[in-house]
């Protein structure tokens, strides 16, 4: 089962230190969602990989369900360590990694398969959610879903209070789009803090740490 693989490879990325940023429950949560789903498309997009606890167990769904994996993210640093952690769990050759922005690799691809999930876990500032989202407006073939990390995230003061997932989403798709949560909710998991400390971020109480959007189910994406 691919729930026993995962497990075996968070024990190595522990080991290794490149356990994923989100919660398990975020994790396990979008993983069953892909397991799932897998059949409504040929592809999995991740869009921010940082040190790739995550895109090693999105490789091995790639690999279970026979899906193809990109991974796409400005920093050819974060890219360097993601590989490494899908390399140290046996599924290099599940992964393609890309240095570009998502919109530069949406007009790069040709005769992509329609994405089962495209994770976007990059730029979490208004605009760079907003510039993701638009991106995905223009593919060739619209996702079946996308997830988003940090729906609840918020800045106490300074230059990062325009991180802000949760409002991108809804002037994007309508204040009215279905959502689902995905991992903790803020204040009642073990994870998310509502409080802000030294770094000034903290989550909204009450809200998720994450959401997906089923756009199959959309007649239009704004912007």
């Amino acid at each position: 089962m691919w729930q026993d693989e995962v497990d075996g490879i968070r024990a190595i990325l522990r080991r290794i230190g490149h356990s994923s940023q989100t919660s398990d429950k975020f994790q396990d949560d979008v993983l069953r969602f892909i397991a799932e789903n897998h059949a409504s498309g040929g592809s999995i997009i991740e869009i921010g990989c940082y040190h790739g606890g995550f895109t090693a167990q999105l490789a091995c769904l790639a690999r279970t369900f026979g899906l193809q994996f990109d991974v796409i993210d400005i920093d050819r640093a974060n890219l360097k360590m993601a590989a490494h952690a899908v390399a140290m769990n046996g599924l290099a050759s599940h992964a393609r990694f890309h240095k570009m922005d998502f919109a530069k690799f949406v007009r790069r691809s040709r005769n992509p398969a329609r994405p089962v999930l495209v994770f976007v876990d990059g730029d979490h500032r208004y605009q760079g959610v907003v510039a993701d989202i638009k991106a995905i407006r223009s593919m060739a073939q619209r996702p079946f879903a996308c997830a988003f990390h940090d729906f609840s995230l918020r800045y106490a003061d300074g230059p990062l209070t325009i991180v802000r997932v949760d409002r991108a989403i809804f002037d994007m798709f309508g204040a009215d789009v279905a959502l689902t949560p995905v991992g903790e909710i803020a204040g009642q998991g073990a994870t998310l803090r509502t409080v802000p400390e030294a770094d000034r971020h903290f989550h909204q109480p009450g809200q998720p740490e994450g959401v997906i959007v089923r756009l199959e189910s959309l007649s239009d994406i704004r912007g």
